[in-house]
């Protein structure tokens, strides 16, 4: 049915992507071939950002290995993959102060 619906379109007027295919398949007579086209249309072009992803957080553990947590590794990650997010330190200095005291109290 689906081959079909397309048989006398006009080779300029079919669809040109999974996305703009997807319009034409309804829900109601071509639930397969919608979910079909739904996923491809989420599916990545490349794995460019995992494989960024991946070679940071390779440099990062072999460099800290032994002395880096979990959440600290994860942070750091961020920064490195995500390198055009402008960080104010100002707003980092203040939320760092104030999460909790870091002063010893001591008793003479």
């Amino acid at each position: 049915m689906w081959q079909q619906k397309f048989a006398d379109v006009h080779v300029n007027d079919l669809p040109a992507n999974a996305f703009s295919a997807l319009e034409f398949a309804s829900l109601d007579f071509f639930p397969n071939i919608h979910k079909l086209l739904q996923i491809l249309s989420t599916l990545p072009v490349t794995t460019a950002t995992a494989e960024r992803s991946f070679s940071s957080t390779r440099r990062l553990k072999t460099y800290l290995r032994n002395t880096m947590q979990e959440e600290r590794m994860n942070g750091l990650a961020l920064i490195a993959i995500h390198r055009d997010v402008k960080i104010d330190s100002k707003r980092v200095v203040d939320e760092f102060a104030t999460q909790k005291s870091r002063r010893l109290n001591i008793i003479l």
